[in-house]
């Protein structure tokens, strides 16, 4: 099954847009937030596989800086 967003009006499915995809947390309480957030959005109860990065406000994210061989700084 192809990942995609979960929210069924998202532009991004629909315009086939390659964007983040964050996966349904596995911790109970959040992943029940999840649901409900997704099941607001479609207008009914809807289970949440993953949600794309549209549906997250910026200061939700967190930037991850990879260190690659030459990003490391040497004495």
């Amino acid at each position: 099954m192809p990942r995609r967003c979960s929210v069924e009006q998202c532009h991004i499915l629909k315009n086939k847009i390659k964007c983040t995809l964050f996966k349904a947390p596995k911790e109970v309480n959040i992943l029940t937030a999840w649901n409900e957030a997704v099941s607001k959005a479609n207008g009914k109860s809807s289970i949440a596989h993953y949600v794309c990065q549209n549906h997250f406000s910026a200061a939700d994210l967190i930037s991850v800086n990879n260190n690659y061989p030459g990003d490391l700084n040497v004495c």
